[in-house]
């Protein structure tokens, strides 16, 4: 993602229940974002720029609440018009941070965990906790995974057939 490593546990426990689970931000009463210290360092409640939307906790999650796409978070959902987004601003006041003292002493050497938990209005609760070091395409990506990534990135610059031609390059020089 092209955001801070910090809040990357907290994006894939949260893209990992909307994608479980359809939710109208509407529907949302409480996000719950339960992590070690750094993570709570980028809470950031108020994000106008780029570069401060990528370091913001609350807007990462709620704008993966509302966009529901991981490939967003390699550009999409930094661009101005998505920062200004009135669905996801309307959100972020709703996601609260806490320090989870157990993922805190794990922190950095053994895990980098977060703990999402959605309150929907109804009283429904949606848990996932997940650890980011134990995810292997954040450490060790497939070609596949770089491939797709690049495919993401490259496509709107340089077009789809260019970008099919990178990567049959890219894979021949693998070879």
């Amino acid at each position: 993602f092209a955001c801070m490593g910090p809040i990357f546990a907290a994006l894939e426990a949260t893209l990992g229940i909307v994608a479980a689970r359809a939710l109208a931000p509407d529907e949302i009463r409480d996000v719950l974002v339960e992590g070690y210290q750094r993570t709570l360092d980028y809470a950031d409640p108020d994000p106008t720029s780029p570069e401060g939307a990528r370091t913001s906790l609350p807007y990462c999650v709620a704008a993966a609440i509302v966009l529901r796409d991981r490939h967003a978070f390699l550009g999409e959902a930094f661009e101005e018009e998505r920062i200004a987004d009135q669905r996801i601003r309307r959100l972020m006041p709703r996601i609260r941070t806490a320090l989870e003292p157990e993922f805190d002493r794990l922190y950095p050497f053994h895990a980098a965990k977060a703990r999402v938990t959605i309150t929907t209005a109804s009283g429904e609760r949606l848990v996932r906790e997940v650890d980011r070091d134990a995810l292997p395409f954040y450490h060790r990506p497939t070609y596949t995974d770089i491939a797709d990534k690049f495919r993401v990135v490259a496509t709107p610059s340089l077009g789809p057939d260019r970008v099919a031609r990178l990567v049959a390059m890219a894979d021949e020089l693998e070879k």
